[in-house]
């Protein structure tokens, strides 16, 4: 038995009923007031608005929804909108009424890197609110908010805005921002993932994990999902989205997924194109970065032991994409280059309230060189001592001495 997380997945199998039963058993949920709200796009509401406010990504630290930049106006208003939500949410619960819910999570981290301090010590990694509605006709939404976003965890970043239908009992549509149906990686909040941090093909590839776009999930049968989605060709947090739309490139997903009590199994792929864009060379040189084909496709496979309380992950994944190191004011790669990676989780449900996690990632960001593959082993401890909270304890080794990393975390969500 999985213990319990520390935020809901948000577009995963669980929302519907074929693979709900089964998702409680293995996931207990935390006690906490199911997802509502009327889908709005916030970011499309100020970009329209306030032509001057701009949302920047930056190339570094992708994962920690620290690549966009919002300025104080922008800010403002996002901080207004939560504070709305929080009263409507108050006096929704204060009634007693099941519409709208509301849930947040905090993390504190600490981390030591081998013969480097830049980003050592203490760091409030996760600060999240959150607000769901349910409305009539199967309609429900959501709207989640970052708020130690930015170099410093000062800023605010729009995560969810997502509006979803259920049409039927085998068919949703999702319209909005919201975690690409992917593998384990992508499609997991960084919340509920066990080594607390994306792998770094993820951070690469798809920093932020989140696309825009809409999205259909349709049960083949009880077991089997088809899961296909059309989106933006880049991740809210890709470091070369400078504009929005990424200037109308798109890119198509589509995955099967099979999922038993103590079996899950996914293929699928994506295919689209990464955006060229001018910019200038160290010599002040006008340089054109042509747009390049993006494409993958990917295995993943999850077996749950019973005796022991064992789960074992793998996925195997194939790609090809221009590298967006260094954003569009310093691209680090300027031609698109083939990219595999090998991922294999093992987490041991020691007892009800401890888990052990284990995480190897193989990453080589270009197939045809030698030599510059990234190769990390995670091992982590989790201490469950109340419902919503979650003690981390963890190191991770890579082949670069530099790169090993000692980690300490606290996360609660409310």
């Amino acid at each position: 038995m999985r213990p319990p997380t520390c935020e809901r997945a948000s577009n995963t199998t669980t929302s519907y009923p074929a693979f709900a039963s089964r998702a409680a058993a293995a996931n207990p949920p935390i006690p906490a007031p199911t997802i509502t709200m009327v889908f709005i796009d916030a970011e499309l509401y100020l970009s329209q608005h306030l032509p001057s406010s701009r949302i920047h990504a930056a190339p570094h630290e992708p994962e920690l929804g620290r690549s966009t930049t919002m300025h104080g106006c922008n800010r403002w208003l996002i901080l207004m909108g939560i504070g709305s939500l929080l009263i409507a949410g108050v006096q929704a619960q204060g009634s007693k009424s099941p519409e709208v819910s509301l849930s947040g999570v905090l993390r504190v981290q600490w981390s030591d890197r081998a013969n480097a301090s830049g980003t050592d010590g203490f760091d409030v990694r996760l600060a999240r609110i959150a607000a769901e509605v349910r409305r009539p006709q199967n309609v429900q939404g959501r709207i989640s908010v970052e708020f130690a976003a930015g170099a410093s965890a000062h800023e605010a970043q729009l995560l969810d805005a997502y509006g979803r239908w259920q049409a039927s009992r085998s068919l949703a549509l999702w319209a909005g921002q919201m975690l690409l149906p992917l593998f384990y990686d992508v499609r997991t909040s960084v919340t509920r993932i066990e080594a607390l941090e994306r792998t770094n093909l993820v951070n690469t590839y798809f920093a932020g994990a989140r696309g825009r776009g809409i999205a259909l999930d349709y049960m083949v049968a009880p077991s089997t999902m088809l899961q296909v989605g059309l989106w933006n060709s880049l991740t809210n947090n890709d470091p070369q989205a400078t504009t929005r739309g990424a200037r109308a490139h798109v890119m198509a997903s589509l995955n099967l997924r099979y999922e038993t009590s103590n079996y899950q199994a996914n293929l699928g792929g994506l295919w689209g194109e990464r955006p060229g864009f001018q910019t200038r060379d160290p010599q002040n040189n006008p340089l054109l970065v042509p747009s390049a084909t993006r494409r993958t496709w990917y295995l993943e496979q999850e077996l749950r032991l019973r005796q022991p309380q064992l789960t074992l992950r793998g996925t195997y994944l194939e790609g090809r994409d221009r590298n967006p190191t260094g954003g569009v004011s310093a691209p680090q790669f300027l031609t698109p280059s083939d990219y595999r990676a090998i991922t294999v989780y093992a987490i041991y449900q020691a007892r009800h309230d401890q888990q052990i996690a284990l995480r190897w990632e193989d990453f080589d960001p270009d197939t045809a060189r030698q030599g510059n593959s990234l190769r990390t082993l995670g091992l982590f401890y989790h201490y469950f001592p109340m419902q919503g909270v979650r003690l981390t304890l963890g190191y991770e080794w890579a082949e670069m001495p530099t790169r090993h990393r000692a980690i300490g975390a606290v996360q609660y969500q409310f």
